[in-house]
C-alpha cells in the first residue's frame, strides 16, 4: 500500500468540525436531535439582494433553450465589480479600504488567512520566523500553520471569573516579540472565539509595536460592525501614516461576509493590502487555485449599490438579535451551572464556557465533546432526545500551557434559532453532568 505523508501522523479535524465528524458517524443519529453550537454556521436568511431563482433550461414545448449564460473563469484577483462591493459595505462598516490593493479569495477568507500565514511566515532570508496572536485564538490559523510548518507563537490571554479575558500590556507584547521573533501579528477587533472587543486604541498600541519592531500587521475582519459594547468599528485600516509613521505597506486584512451578511455557504472574501509587494505576492499564490467563484463574485457585485440607510438598518438589526440572545445564554447557563464561568459576549458570535471551577479533577473537553457527539443524550421523553455539539478549547492555542488552559473550556456558538438557543444551556448542563456522574 502507498503511503501518506509524515503530515498526516498528527493530522486532526479542526476542533470546530470535530464534534460534527463525530457525530455524522453515530449509529444512533437519526433517533437524536443535535444542538451543534460548535461551527458558526449562522441560521439567519442572507442579505436580501442575495437571493436567487434557477433559470429554467426548458422552454414551454420541453425544448432545451441553448441560449444560457456562459460561466467563465475571473482574473484571478476577481471582478472590478466584486472588489468594489466589498470596498462599498466595508465602507458603510466604517472602514475606508478604497484606495487598497484587493484580491477575492478562492474560498471566502479562509484561503486568504492560508496564503497569508504561507507568504509571512516560516523560513525569511533563511531565518524561521513564527507568527504571533493571542490565545485562543482562531483554530483553523494553527491548522493552516501546520500545514506549512509555520510557528504560531501566541500571548495566552486568561478568562477571569467575571467573564473578562485578559489582554497583554504593552511590555508584555514586546517581550513576547523578542523572545519569539515573529515576521506577523494576527488580530481580530471582534474576537473568535473569545468574543472579546479590540477597542482602536488597543490597535493602534499593536500598530505602533508592528511598526518598531518591522512586522506585518494582519486583520482578521470576518466580524467587522458586530460589536455590542457601543463602541465604534476599530481596524487597522482607521489608522493614519501622520498618527503612526511606518504603518503604510505592513497592513493586511481578511474580509468576509459570511457573518455580518449571513452568507457562510457562499464563502464569499477578499483580501486587502496596502502592500504592492504583499499582493503580488498573493496574487501569484491565489493563481494555483485560478479564481474565486464567477457565480459568488457575480451575487456580491450586487451589493455595490446598497444604501447606508439600508445597510445601518440592516446591522442594528443583526447585533440587536444577537446581542438578546447571548445575554439570555448568560444568565441561563449561570442558572443551570453554578460556578461555571463564560465569557462576557461583547462582539461576534461566540462565548467560551469554562468548568474549571466545578469539573472533577482530570477533566479534559475534548473526552467530553467526544461523549456528547458520540454516544451522550438527554431524554426528556421518548420522543425528545437531544445532544448538544460544542468546540474544544484547547484546540484554540498554540502552546502546552494554552492547551492547559483549554482543557476546560468550551465554545459556543450563537448560531440557532432562538427558539433552539435557549434550549442549549439546560441541554449543556444536563450533559455536563451526566458525564461527570459517569466518569
Amino acid at each position: 500500500m502507498p503511503l501518506l505523508s509524515d503530515y498526516t501522523k498528527t493530522l486532526e479535524p479542526s476542533a470546530i468540525r470535530l464534534a460534527g465528524k463525530v457525530f455524522s458517524e453515530r449509529f444512533d443519529k437519526d433517533s437524536i436531535r443535535a444542538y451543534n453550537v460548535a461551527i458558526g454556521n449562522v441560521s439567519l436568511p442572507s442579505f436580501e439582494v442575495m437571493g436567487t431563482e434557477l433559470i429554467p433550461i426548458f422552454d414551454e414545448e420541453g425544448n432545451v433553450i441553448k441560449e444560457r449564460r456562459v460561466v467563465k473563469y475571473t482574473d484571478t484577483s476577481g471582478t472590478e465589480e466584486a472588489k468594489d462591493a466589498f470596498r462599498h459595505i466595508i465602507g458603510l462598516n466604517g472602514v475606508d479600504v478604497k484606495d487598497k490593493y484587493a484580491i477575492i479569495t478562492s474560498t471566502g477568507s479562509s484561503s486568504g488567512m492560508m496564503y497569508t500565514e504561507l507568504l509571512t511566515g516560516g523560513m525569511v532570508n533563511e531565518i524561521d520566523r513564527s507568527i504571533m496572536g493571542f490565545a485562543p485564538l482562531y483554530a483553523n490559523y494553527m491548522q493552516f500553520a501546520d500545514m506549512f510548518k509555520i510557528k504560531i507563537a501566541a500571548i495566552n490571554r486568561i478568562l477571569e471569573q467575571n467573564g473578562k479575558f485578559t489582554m497583554p500590556s504593552e511590555q508584555e507584547i514586546e517581550r513576547f516579540i523578542k523572545e519569539h521573533n515573529p515576521n506577523a501579528l494576527i488580530l481580530i477587533p471582534n474576537d473568535n472565539p473569545t468574543g472579546s472587543h479590540i477597542t482602536q486604541e488597543q490597535i493602534n498600541q499593536i500598530a505602533m509595536t508592528a511598526v518598531k519592531y518591522d512586522i506585518w500587521l494582519i486583520e482578521d475582519a470576518a466580524y467587522r460592525g458586530m460589536c455590542y459594547t457601543g463602541h465604534s468599528v476599530s481596524s487597522i485600516w482607521n489608522i493614519s501614516e501622520n498618527q503612526i509613521p511606518g504603518i503604510t505597506g505592513r497592513r493586511i486584512s481578511l474580509e468576509s461576509f459570511s457573518k455580518y451578511l449571513n452568507y457562510c455557504g457562499g464563502r464569499a472574501g477578499a483580501m486587502f493590502t496596502d502592500s504592492k509587494e504583499f499582493y503580488d505576492a498573493f496574487y501569484a499564490a491565489q493563481t494555483a487555485l485560478l479564481c474565486a467563484s464567477t457565480e459568488m463574485q457575480e451575487e456580491i457585485a450586487k451589493l455595490q449599490n446598497v444604501s447606508k440607510s439600508s445597510f445601518d438598518a440592516w446591522l442594528a438589526n443583526l447585533n440587536n438579535y444577537y446581542k438578546r440572545m447571548m445575554e439570555s445564554f448568560v444568565t441561563d447557563i449561570r442558572k443551570e451551572l453554578s460556578g461555571v464561568i463564560i465569557s462576557n459576549p461583547d462582539a461576534a458570535l461566540y462565548s467560551v464556557v469554562d468548568v474549571r471551577k466545578i469539573a472533577k479533577p482530570g477533566f479534559n473537553a475534548k473526552d467530553f465533546v467526544l461523549y456528547c457527539a458520540g454516544k451522550g443524550a438527554i431524554v426528556y421523553n421518548e420522543n425528545d432526545i437531544k445532544t448538544a455539539l460544542v468546540a474544544p478549547m484547547a484546540g484554540f492555542y498554540s502552546n502546552e500551557e494554552g492547551k492547559t488552559l483549554g482543557k476546560t473550556q468550551m465554545r459556543i456558538a450563537y448560531v440557532l434559532w432562538p427558539e433552539e438557543m435557549i434550549k442549549v444551556p439546560r441541554l449543556f448542563a444536563d450533559l455536563f453532568k451526566e458525564f461527570e456522574a459517569n466518569r
